[in-house]
Protein backbone atom coordinates (compact mmCIF):
# COMPACT_ATOMS: atom_id res chain seq x y z
CA UNK A 1 0.00 0.00 0.00
CA UNK A 2 1.21 3.41 -0.96
CA UNK A 3 0.97 6.03 1.72
CA UNK A 4 0.56 9.67 0.86
CA UNK A 5 2.16 12.26 2.95
CA UNK A 6 -0.28 14.49 4.89
CA UNK A 7 -1.32 17.83 3.31
CA UNK A 8 -0.98 20.83 5.50
CA UNK A 9 -3.37 23.75 5.11
CA UNK A 10 -2.09 27.14 5.88
CA UNK A 11 -3.97 28.86 8.65
CA UNK A 12 -3.96 32.06 6.62
CA UNK A 13 -5.48 30.34 3.58
CA UNK A 14 -8.19 28.74 5.67
CA UNK A 15 -9.11 32.07 7.16
CA UNK A 16 -9.62 33.71 3.78
CA UNK A 17 -11.74 30.84 2.53
CA UNK A 18 -14.02 31.07 5.53
CA UNK A 19 -14.23 34.86 5.13
CA UNK A 20 -15.06 34.51 1.42
CA UNK A 21 -17.78 32.01 2.17
CA UNK A 22 -19.26 34.28 4.81
CA UNK A 23 -19.24 37.25 2.42
CA UNK A 24 -20.87 35.18 -0.33
CA UNK A 25 -23.56 33.95 2.02
CA UNK A 26 -24.22 37.53 3.14
CA UNK A 27 -24.52 38.67 -0.47
CA UNK A 28 -26.85 35.79 -1.22
CA UNK A 29 -29.02 36.65 1.77
CA UNK A 30 -29.05 40.30 0.67
CA UNK A 31 -30.08 39.39 -2.88
CA UNK A 32 -32.79 37.13 -1.56
CA UNK A 33 -34.02 39.89 0.71
CA UNK A 34 -34.05 42.37 -2.19
CA UNK A 35 -35.97 39.91 -4.37
CA UNK A 36 -38.36 39.26 -1.51
CA UNK A 37 -38.86 42.99 -0.98
CA UNK A 38 -39.51 43.52 -4.69
CA UNK A 39 -42.05 40.67 -4.74
CA UNK A 40 -43.73 42.08 -1.66
CA UNK A 41 -43.87 45.57 -3.21
CA UNK A 42 -45.31 44.10 -6.41
CA UNK A 43 -47.94 42.26 -4.39
CA UNK A 44 -48.89 45.42 -2.51
CA UNK A 45 -49.06 47.34 -5.79
CA UNK A 46 -51.31 44.71 -7.35
CA UNK A 47 -53.47 44.67 -4.26
CA UNK A 48 -53.78 48.45 -4.49
CA UNK A 49 -54.85 48.24 -8.13
CA UNK A 50 -57.43 45.58 -7.28
CA UNK A 51 -58.83 47.65 -4.45
CA UNK A 52 -58.99 50.74 -6.68
CA UNK A 53 -60.70 48.96 -9.53
CA UNK A 54 -63.03 47.16 -7.15
CA UNK A 55 -64.05 50.45 -5.55
CA UNK A 56 -64.52 52.05 -8.98
CA UNK A 57 -66.69 49.20 -10.27
CA UNK A 58 -68.73 49.24 -7.07
CA UNK A 59 -69.34 52.98 -7.35
CA UNK A 60 -70.27 52.71 -11.04
CA UNK A 61 -72.64 49.82 -10.30
CA UNK A 62 -74.28 51.77 -7.53
CA UNK A 63 -74.61 54.80 -9.84
CA UNK A 64 -76.20 52.68 -12.60
CA UNK A 65 -78.61 51.03 -10.18
CA UNK A 66 -79.54 54.37 -8.67
CA UNK A 67 -80.01 55.91 -12.13
CA UNK A 68 -82.12 52.96 -13.32
CA UNK A 69 -84.35 53.11 -10.26
CA UNK A 70 -84.68 56.85 -10.64
CA UNK A 71 -85.79 56.85 -14.29
CA UNK A 72 -88.08 53.87 -13.74
CA UNK A 73 -89.93 55.65 -10.96
CA UNK A 74 -89.57 59.35 -11.69
CA UNK A 75 -92.91 61.08 -12.39
CA UNK A 76 -91.39 62.99 -15.31
CA UNK A 77 -91.35 59.74 -17.31
CA UNK A 78 -94.97 58.80 -16.67
CA UNK A 79 -97.08 58.56 -19.87
CA UNK A 80 -99.33 61.61 -20.18
CA UNK A 81 -100.26 61.52 -23.90
CA UNK A 82 -101.19 58.80 -26.39
CA UNK A 83 -101.37 60.26 -29.90
CA UNK A 84 -103.21 58.15 -32.51
CA UNK A 85 -102.72 59.28 -36.11
CA UNK A 86 -104.36 58.07 -39.32
CA UNK A 87 -107.37 56.34 -37.73
CA UNK A 88 -111.07 57.04 -38.16
CA UNK A 89 -112.96 58.27 -35.06
CA UNK A 90 -114.29 54.84 -34.07
CA UNK A 91 -110.97 53.09 -34.60
CA UNK A 92 -109.19 55.83 -32.69
CA UNK A 93 -111.60 55.40 -29.79
CA UNK A 94 -111.16 51.61 -29.82
CA UNK A 95 -107.37 51.91 -29.69
CA UNK A 96 -107.56 54.57 -27.00
CA UNK A 97 -109.78 52.33 -24.86
CA UNK A 98 -107.43 49.38 -25.36
CA UNK A 99 -104.45 51.29 -23.97
CA UNK A 100 -106.17 53.42 -21.35
CA UNK A 101 -104.25 51.49 -18.67
CA UNK A 102 -100.97 52.76 -20.17
CA UNK A 103 -101.66 56.28 -18.93
CA UNK A 104 -99.31 57.22 -16.06
CA UNK A 105 -97.23 54.08 -16.71
CA UNK A 106 -93.48 54.63 -16.85
CA UNK A 107 -92.56 55.15 -20.50
CA UNK A 108 -89.53 52.84 -20.23
CA UNK A 109 -91.89 49.97 -19.35
CA UNK A 110 -93.82 50.39 -22.62
CA UNK A 111 -93.33 47.57 -25.15
CA UNK A 112 -94.03 49.01 -28.65
CA UNK A 113 -94.06 45.59 -30.36
CA UNK A 114 -96.66 44.22 -27.93
CA UNK A 115 -98.81 47.32 -28.44
CA UNK A 116 -98.47 47.01 -32.22
CA UNK A 117 -99.57 43.36 -32.15
CA UNK A 118 -102.65 44.34 -30.11
CA UNK A 119 -103.55 47.10 -32.58
CA UNK A 120 -103.28 44.78 -35.61
CA UNK A 121 -106.04 42.61 -34.14
CA UNK A 122 -108.50 45.43 -34.89
CA UNK A 123 -110.52 44.54 -38.04
CA UNK A 124 -109.97 47.93 -39.64
CA UNK A 125 -106.24 48.25 -39.09
CA UNK A 126 -104.00 47.23 -42.00
CA UNK A 127 -100.70 48.32 -40.43
CA UNK A 128 -99.47 50.18 -37.36
CA UNK A 129 -96.28 51.61 -35.90
CA UNK A 130 -95.78 52.49 -32.23
CA UNK A 131 -93.13 54.92 -31.01
CA UNK A 132 -92.25 56.26 -27.58
CA UNK A 133 -91.22 59.89 -27.37
CA UNK A 134 -89.47 61.00 -24.21
CA UNK A 135 -90.39 62.06 -21.70
CA UNK A 136 -94.11 61.21 -21.66
CA UNK A 137 -95.68 60.51 -25.09
CA UNK A 138 -96.70 57.38 -27.01
CA UNK A 139 -97.28 57.97 -30.73
CA UNK A 140 -99.29 55.46 -32.76
CA UNK A 141 -99.43 55.71 -36.57
CA UNK A 142 -102.27 53.69 -38.09
CA UNK A 143 -103.10 52.78 -41.68
CA UNK A 144 -106.68 51.59 -42.02
CA UNK A 145 -107.93 49.07 -44.52
CA UNK A 146 -109.95 50.50 -47.37
CA UNK A 147 -113.24 48.66 -48.01
CA UNK A 148 -113.58 47.02 -51.39
CA UNK A 149 -117.37 47.11 -51.25
CA UNK A 150 -120.49 46.48 -49.20
CA UNK A 151 -122.90 43.56 -48.99
CA UNK A 152 -126.44 43.34 -47.71
CA UNK A 153 -127.48 40.44 -45.54
CA UNK A 154 -131.03 40.71 -44.34
CA UNK A 155 -131.47 44.25 -43.13
CA UNK A 156 -127.79 44.77 -42.29
CA UNK A 157 -124.95 46.22 -44.34
CA UNK A 158 -121.39 44.96 -44.02
CA UNK A 159 -118.15 46.35 -45.35
CA UNK A 160 -115.92 43.84 -47.12
CA UNK A 161 -112.28 43.83 -48.16
CA UNK A 162 -110.90 43.44 -51.66
CA UNK A 163 -110.82 39.65 -51.24
CA UNK A 164 -114.45 39.46 -50.14
CA UNK A 165 -113.77 39.03 -46.44
CA UNK A 166 -116.21 40.74 -44.08
CA UNK A 167 -114.48 43.45 -42.09
CA UNK A 168 -117.25 44.88 -39.94
CA UNK A 169 -120.80 46.17 -40.06
CA UNK A 170 -121.44 49.51 -41.73
CA UNK A 171 -122.47 51.08 -38.43
CA UNK A 172 -119.19 50.07 -36.76
CA UNK A 173 -117.08 51.93 -39.31
CA UNK A 174 -117.91 55.34 -37.89
CA UNK A 175 -117.89 57.38 -41.09
CA UNK A 176 -119.93 57.46 -44.33
CA UNK A 177 -119.01 55.03 -47.10
CA UNK A 178 -120.33 55.56 -50.61
CA UNK A 179 -119.84 52.23 -52.39
CA UNK A 180 -122.10 49.99 -54.48
CA UNK A 181 -123.89 47.35 -52.40
CA UNK A 182 -123.87 43.68 -53.41
CA UNK A 183 -127.31 42.11 -52.93
CA UNK A 184 -129.05 38.83 -53.78
CA UNK A 185 -126.28 36.75 -52.21
CA UNK A 186 -128.70 34.54 -50.31
CA UNK A 187 -130.08 33.29 -53.65
CA UNK A 188 -126.64 32.23 -54.86
CA UNK A 189 -125.44 28.70 -54.12
CA UNK A 190 -121.81 29.76 -53.53
CA UNK A 191 -122.00 32.90 -51.43
CA UNK A 192 -118.26 33.63 -51.36
CA UNK A 193 -117.85 33.02 -55.09
CA UNK A 194 -120.74 35.41 -55.74
CA UNK A 195 -119.05 38.11 -53.65
CA UNK A 196 -115.80 37.69 -55.58
CA UNK A 197 -117.73 37.88 -58.86
CA UNK A 198 -119.48 41.03 -57.68
CA UNK A 199 -116.22 42.74 -56.69
CA UNK A 200 -114.62 41.77 -60.00
CA UNK A 201 -117.66 43.08 -61.90
CA UNK A 202 -117.56 46.40 -60.03
CA UNK A 203 -113.83 46.70 -60.77
CA UNK A 204 -114.46 46.07 -64.48
CA UNK A 205 -117.24 48.67 -64.51
CA UNK A 206 -115.01 51.20 -62.75
CA UNK A 207 -112.21 50.60 -65.25
CA UNK A 208 -114.63 50.97 -68.18
CA UNK A 209 -116.57 54.00 -66.92
CA UNK A 210 -116.03 55.73 -63.60
CA UNK A 211 -119.20 57.78 -64.20
CA UNK A 212 -121.33 54.63 -64.56
CA UNK A 213 -119.68 53.02 -61.49
CA UNK A 214 -120.23 56.12 -59.37
CA UNK A 215 -123.94 56.02 -60.26
CA UNK A 216 -124.49 52.42 -59.04
CA UNK A 217 -126.53 51.87 -55.89
CA UNK A 218 -126.79 48.06 -55.91
CA UNK A 219 -125.49 45.10 -57.88
CA UNK A 220 -127.86 42.12 -57.75
CA UNK A 221 -126.07 38.75 -57.87
CA UNK A 222 -129.15 36.52 -57.71
CA UNK A 223 -128.28 35.18 -61.17
CA UNK A 224 -124.64 35.03 -62.24
CA UNK A 225 -125.66 34.93 -65.89
CA UNK A 226 -127.69 38.12 -65.63
CA UNK A 227 -126.30 40.55 -63.07
CA UNK A 228 -128.53 43.59 -62.50
CA UNK A 229 -127.58 47.07 -61.32
CA UNK A 230 -129.73 49.82 -59.91
CA UNK A 231 -128.64 53.35 -60.76
CA UNK A 232 -129.30 56.52 -58.78
CA UNK A 233 -130.67 58.46 -61.73
CA UNK A 234 -132.59 55.63 -63.42
CA UNK A 235 -135.68 53.91 -62.02
CA UNK A 236 -135.51 50.89 -64.31
CA UNK A 237 -133.05 48.09 -63.51
CA UNK A 238 -130.09 47.74 -65.87
CA UNK A 239 -129.22 44.20 -66.97
CA UNK A 240 -125.52 43.53 -67.52
CA UNK A 241 -125.69 39.87 -68.51
CA UNK A 242 -122.92 37.53 -67.37
CA UNK A 243 -120.07 39.99 -67.89
CA UNK A 244 -119.41 43.69 -68.37
CA UNK A 245 -119.43 45.01 -71.93
CA UNK A 246 -117.46 48.25 -71.63
CA UNK A 247 -118.65 49.79 -74.91
CA UNK A 248 -122.29 49.33 -73.92
CA UNK A 249 -121.76 51.25 -70.68
CA UNK A 250 -120.35 54.24 -72.54
CA UNK A 251 -123.00 54.09 -75.24
CA UNK A 252 -125.74 53.94 -72.63
CA UNK A 253 -124.39 57.02 -70.83
CA UNK A 254 -124.40 58.94 -74.11
CA UNK A 255 -128.15 58.33 -74.61
CA UNK A 256 -129.34 57.95 -70.98
CA UNK A 257 -130.98 61.37 -70.86
CA UNK A 258 -132.76 60.75 -74.17
CA UNK A 259 -134.08 57.41 -72.89
CA UNK A 260 -135.42 58.99 -69.69
CA UNK A 261 -137.12 61.81 -71.56
CA UNK A 262 -138.62 59.53 -74.22
CA UNK A 263 -139.50 56.51 -72.08
CA UNK A 264 -140.31 57.63 -68.53
CA UNK A 265 -141.58 54.15 -67.57
CA UNK A 266 -139.42 51.13 -68.37
CA UNK A 267 -139.39 47.54 -67.17
CA UNK A 268 -135.63 47.24 -67.70
CA UNK A 269 -132.64 48.32 -69.78
CA UNK A 270 -130.54 45.59 -71.40
CA UNK A 271 -126.77 46.06 -71.79
CA UNK A 272 -125.78 42.37 -71.86
CA UNK A 273 -125.49 41.91 -75.63
CA UNK A 274 -122.50 43.19 -77.60
CA UNK A 275 -122.98 46.41 -79.58
CA UNK A 276 -126.60 46.91 -78.67
CA UNK A 277 -128.71 48.62 -76.05
CA UNK A 278 -132.25 47.40 -75.59
CA UNK A 279 -135.09 48.84 -73.52
CA UNK A 280 -138.36 47.28 -72.45
CA UNK A 281 -141.17 49.84 -71.94
CA UNK A 282 -143.80 49.09 -69.35
CA UNK A 283 -147.07 47.86 -70.80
Amino acid sequence: MTRHPPQWVSPTSSFWQVLSMAINQRKTRKRRKQVSNRNLASRYKMLGYLLFYGATVTLLTMAVVWGYRTIMSHPSFAVKKIEILGASPNTRQDISNTFSNHMNMNIFKIEPKTMRDSILVHPWVASADVFTQLPDTIRIQVTERLPGGMIRRGNDLFLIGNEGEIICSYHEYGKPVDLPVLIGLEKNADNQAAIRLGLKTLTNIKDASLVFWDNIETLDLSDNDNMVVRLRNERAPVHLGGQVIAANLKNYLSIAQHIQETYPALDYIELGFPEQIAIMPKK
